[in-house]
């Protein structure tokens, strides 16, 4: 048995990567993270600009940032905003070779800013978008991407609540 076999876990830097990377390409999950205002989802597409701040590239990326590779912090303020986090919270081994990878979805909304147009739901819509983006991505792992948890309602304090779910695939 040769160790380049055993579980190095080489691939999750790149499996966090192709991820974030197919989130950036759904404009409407952009604009629902991006806009406050409750028409966000009839606003323009975001410039490469935006986007870069958003990700926290940006000129000023502690005013501008709001999607996140790591979990909401106890630092609670009363900003109005929304935020997607998404991050590795858990590998679970299977057995020497291969392990279960899961990716940690937050979804973040002040909720001063939770009801869009035609009284739809804002961080629902950011789910939605999210699993259209993707359920069944071959994210560079083991098999395709899957939801593999509870859609779970959190509060994080007076000022935000969302929802947290997981996603699945395995890798070595």
């Amino acid at each position: 048995m040769s160790d380049n076999n055993l579980i190095q876990l080489e691939k999750v830097g790149q499996i966090v990567s192709n991820i974030g990377n197919k989130l950036l390409e759904n404009n409407n999950l952009l604009k629902l993270i991006y806009y406050n205002e409750s028409d966000a989802l009839n606003k323009p597409n975001l410039t490469i600009h935006q986007i870069r701040d958003m990700i926290g590239k940006g000129s000023e990326p502690i005013t501008q940032q709001k999607i996140y590779k790591y979990p909401f912090t106890n630092k609670i303020s009363d900003i109005v905003k929304s935020e997607l986090r998404f991050f590795v919270p858990n590998i679970n081994p299977n057995n020497i070779y291969i392990s279960d990878f899961y990716i940690h979805f937050q979804i973040v909304v002040h909720n001063s800013i939770i009801e869009i147009e035609d009284n739809k739901i804002r961080y629902w819509n950011i789910v939605s978008e999210i699993l259209k983006s993707l359920n069944g991505f071959d994210c560079g792992g083991i098999g395709l991407l899957y939801l593999k948890s509870n859609i779970t309602m959190q509060s994080w304090s007076d000022y935000y609540s969302g929802y947290c779910f997981n996603m699945y695939t395995r890798t070595v």
